[in-house]
């Protein structure tokens, strides 16, 4: 896709849920640290590779609202999941997203 679009992409975004559903992966499942993931991201980035096209990693669906403690463990989930992006080389991700919001993080 990257060398279709003769120049024309500028990005590429992984679709978290989307393409574990499309895999048959159960919603209990679906999860940027599924292994079908890191395999469709790892596909992504050598596609990409030397293009200067940006990736941007997927989202999860655990809102940051409630209670005290709810709000402070879906905080800690978006910190792990954005430090293990960008430990894989992913340096544009969006962590928290639902129909109406979505909280875009840059590393």
């Amino acid at each position: 896709m990257v060398h279709a679009g003769q120049g024309r992409v500028t990005g590429l975004h992984y679709g978290t849920y989307d393409y574990s559903a499309s895999l048959g992966i159960s919603a209990a499942q679906q999860s940027l640290e599924h292994p079908a993931a890191d395999h469709a991201k790892a596909v992504m980035q050598l596609a990409a590779a030397g293009t200067g096209v940006r990736l941007s990693d997927g989202s999860t669906n655990v809102l940051p609202v409630g209670e005290p403690e709810s709000v402070r463990s879906a905080w800690a989930l978006h910190a792990r999941l954005v430090r293990r992006s960008l430990e894989r080389g992913y340096y544009s991700v969006c962590r928290v997203s639902s129909r109406d919001a979505r909280a875009p993080s840059r590393g």
